[in-house]
């Protein structure tokens, strides 16, 4: 079993893209489907953006760092599945595919030499691949989705940098302490990388979808006001994934006294306290927890606006909760084309999309690109914006 999934992994991280996003929605009435290589890539951070990417030199503003420095990365891919609709009001689908993401978020207070106590900062990293199965079906009008998940981390950080200075009026302190721990599904002691050190977990979701306007008349009565409402409860965790090998580094740099005028930084000191450290540690692994609620309004039959709110909680970051939510419009044009133009926050990043797929019955192409930015006002400047973009390829009858 172990080496089933360690097999798995390994083919999943050799792709470039490890996160699929399926906000595309195929509108086609095709009953079997094969999707090959549905890949997303997102970056984004606050000192530059896409136009300084393509410059001879990279100019960065370090007046920015004032509020601290920001970068997010989120890789996906799902390199298969397959789903098969009854058109009877069910049907299953097998996924298989991988994501990761990583976080620098770097103290403000840290970067300027201000006055904090133990601030905490987020440099994070994980990476799962997963297979799963997918199920829905309807119990009256209420469409319900189910979708058992094994998981299995491939890589797990779990970092921790606390940043103080003190002042009193005979000196200055300052000391940046850090202790990183990087769990891995192999060994990483003694060169022995063969040997898988980690055991799967298993989650599941859940997706309940319900026609309201249908069900009260209002739709009869008053057609331009059809409208569902639902909600998606994504990897609730049954059994944790488990992980043994750890690589540790921890240590500090601090200065008992700090004269910036005369000495600058020369009196700073750097203390290794264990440079490298291989042992065995076992830690329990969930996938990142959300909980979303959504309406969707079809004004027209070529139109639908779907607003939605929820929460994330995700034990990689210092700060576990996070808000989620967004809109997006969807405009089908004659069966053939679908535009999706979206706005929200996601993965604690502002992102604005625009996404297009043509659908030919047998093909269909989804490709779509995007603004980020852990600034809402930036994530809709395209000059100082960060880039993200998605695509795939659909077959099927």
């Amino acid at each position: 079993m172990k080496k089933f999934f360690f097999v798995l992994l390994i083919c999943f991280i050799s792709f470039p893209c490890i996160y699929a996003d399926n906000s595309v929605k195929s509108w086609s009435d095709r009953s079997f489907e094969i999707g090959i290589m549905q890949t997303d890539i997102g970056f984004s951070n606050n000192l530059f953006g896409i136009l300084d990417i393509f410059q001879d030199s990279l100019e960065i503003d370090l007046n920015k760092l004032q509020d601290g420095f920001f970068l997010n990365l989120n890789l996906g891919v799902t390199p298969l599945y397959i789903s098969f609709n009854s058109k009877k009001n069910w049907g299953f689908g097998f996924y298989l595919g991988a994501d990761a993401s990583g976080l620098a978020g770097l103290s403000g207070k840290m970067l300027n030499f201000m006055d904090a106590n133990n601030e905490k900062s987020d440099l994070t990293l994980s990476v799962f691949a997963h297979a799963q199965f997918s199920l829905f079906f309807h119990i009256s009008k209420l469409k319900m989705t189910l979708s058992p998940t094994v998981f299995y981390p491939a890589v797990y950080a779990v970092p921790s940098i606390t940043y103080t200075k003190m002042n009193t009026d005979e000196e200055t302190t300052l000391k940046l302490a850090y202790d990183l721990q990087v769990f891995s599904a192999i060994s990483l002691a003694d060169d022995n990388y063969r040997e898988i050190t980690g055991s799967p977990g298993f989650d599941f979701s859940l997706g309940l979808e319900f026609p309201l306007a249908e069900a009260i008349g209002l739709k009869k009565i008053i057609p331009f006001l059809d409208f569902s409402v639902g909600f998606d409860l994504q990897n609730f965790a049954m059994i944790p994934a488990t992980l043994q090998s750890r690589m540790r580094m921890t240590g500090q740099i601090y200065c008992d006294k700090i004269d910036f005028i005369n000495d600058g930084l020369n009196g700073f000191k750097i203390e290794l306290e264990n440079p490298i450290v291989y042992d065995e540690s076992p830690l329990t692994v969930k996938r990142p927890f959300k909980l979303t609620a959504w309406a969707q309004w079809r004004p027209f039959k070529f139109l639908s606006v779907t607003p939605s709110i929820g929460f994330s909680l995700n034990g990689i970051y210092i700060n576990m909760f996070s808000l989620e939510g967004g809109l997006k419009a969807d405009i089908n044009i004659f069966s053939i084309m679908n535009i999706t133009a979206g706005a929200g926050y996601y993965d604690r990043v502002w992102v604005n999309s625009v996404d297009l797929a043509l659908n030919f019955r047998v093909i269909e192409i989804n490709i779509g690109i995007n603004l980020r930015s852990n600034d809402f006002s930036e994530s809709w400047n395209f000059l100082s914006g960060s880039p993200g973009a998605r695509i795939g390829l659909k077959i099927g009858f």
